[in-house]
């Protein structure tokens, strides 16, 4: 209820009503937490904020897949050089800097063709597989949910 000019709510009936009907009914009293609870509370948040984390984690997941591209392009030009019939009938040639390393390339990828060629293609599907096993275990161990907090 309002009184006078200055537009204060009385409350004092309204607070010892609501109080009796606590007491009535047993309700548990007003307690005064406990002192430390504020410093023990800081001490079970992490020690950098959730922003900073996912931040981090954003950033290995982009360098995971830049790396991975990375890799992907290095694999498909070792293809393209390995079975290509090389630098030498391009127009630039072996003669300019592109060309000489595209040659130099081929050259580094022709034992590898000749080890493919005496193994045979089990060496291949060996080497892909143990290749993309070590890939999805790397994939597998860095997605895991990690807990934020310290200590943990």
């Amino acid at each position: 209820m309002r009184t006078g000019a200055n537009n204060t709510v009385d409350e004092d009936p309204a607070e010892s009503e609501f109080r009796r009907l606590l007491r009535v009914y047993g309700e548990p009293s007003n307690l005064n937490p406990p002192p430390d609870l504020v410093a023990r509370t800081a001490r079970q948040l992490p020690p950098e904020t959730p922003a900073s984390a996912l931040r981090r984690l954003y950033i290995r997941r982009i360098l995971r897949w830049a790396i991975l591209a990375l890799i992907l392009c290095a694999v498909l030009l070792g293809v393209v050089l390995l079975f290509a019939t090389g630098p030498a009938t391009t127009p630039i040639g072996g003669q300019v800097g592109f060309g000489r390393t595209l040659l130099t390339l081929q050259l580094i990828l022709k034992p590898i063709k000749g080890l493919i060629t005496i193994f045979g293609l089990p060496l291949l599907l060996v080497g892909v597989s143990a290749s993309v096993g070590a890939l999805l275990v790397l994939s597998r161990n860095s997605s895991a949910p990690q807990d934020l907090r310290a200590g943990t």
